[in-house]
């Protein structure tokens, strides 16, 4: 929210990330605990990954149904772009506020 605040991306590129950081890290505990250690790597083998999606929906109000990982994988892309947008955009801003200087000018 903060860096939405300063100018640097919109609000609704603000709240797109607070949603992707909540998703993100609900993944990363369940990671967590299902390997009772630390850890941030989702395994690409679809069977761990379909283990997740379904735990991850279990935590949901809804209770899970169907198969759960074509929308895990959904919504893991579309969060993961959200995130790589608002870092353009503030990473492009900070390039042009280098290349104009301190000052505003060239």
């Amino acid at each position: 929210q903060r860096i939405a605040l300063a100018g640097l991306i919109d609000q609704s590129e603000a709240d797109a990330l607070v949603g992707a950081y909540r998703f993100l890290r609900r993944i990363e505990h369940l990671l967590q605990l299902e390997a009772d250690r630390q850890t941030h790597v989702l395994s690409a083998d679809p069977i761990e990954r379909r283990r997740i999606a379904t735990l991850l929906a279990s935590s949901e109000q809804a209770p899970p149904h169907g198969d759960l990982l074509q929308p895990f994988e959904d919504a893991l892309a579309e969060h993961r772009k959200h995130v790589r947008t608002a870092f353009e955009a503030v990473v492009a801003s900070a390039d042009e506020g280098e290349a104009l200087g301190p000052s505003g000018s060239p």
